[in-house]
């Protein structure tokens, strides 16, 4: 996490990470957080985090559930721009891998078993 980026679902449940992440948010009252690969930010990115998590679960899922492929769902689901740190950013020449996280993130919620 940190200012314009988006988490990376490295684990196995995006949706237990998005549980997680929420229970933080909620139990805490967090000034600063100063993450170790991008630059320091306020305790409000977390709601940036939770906000691009439900929104890729959500969306990810309901392109399996109309049975998109997992290269229709990479495709129709581009990563909103908002979540790249600006151009004239010092981070901004990270975005390709900031877009690759998305795209892991995209597959990886789409491996996971579906919640009834």
């Amino acid at each position: 996490m940190g200012a314009n980026s988006i988490p990376w679902a490295i684990e196995e449940d995006t949706r237990a990470y998005l549980e997680t992440v929420t229970r933080l948010a909620t139990r805490l009252d967090i000034e600063t957080i100063i993450p170790s690969h991008v630059l320091t930010t306020n305790g409000a990115e977390i709601g940036s985090c939770l906000r691009y998590l439900g929104q890729h679960i959500h969306a990810v899922n309901e392109a399996v559930r109309v049975g998109k492929s997992l290269q229709g769902t990479l495709f129709s689901l581009p990563l909103d721009k908002s979540y790249l740190p600006p151009k004239d950013s010092p981070l901004s020449r990270v975005c390709p891998l900031k877009e690759g996280f998305d795209k892991w993130n995209v597959k990886q919620i789409d491996q996971e078993p579906k919640k009834q």
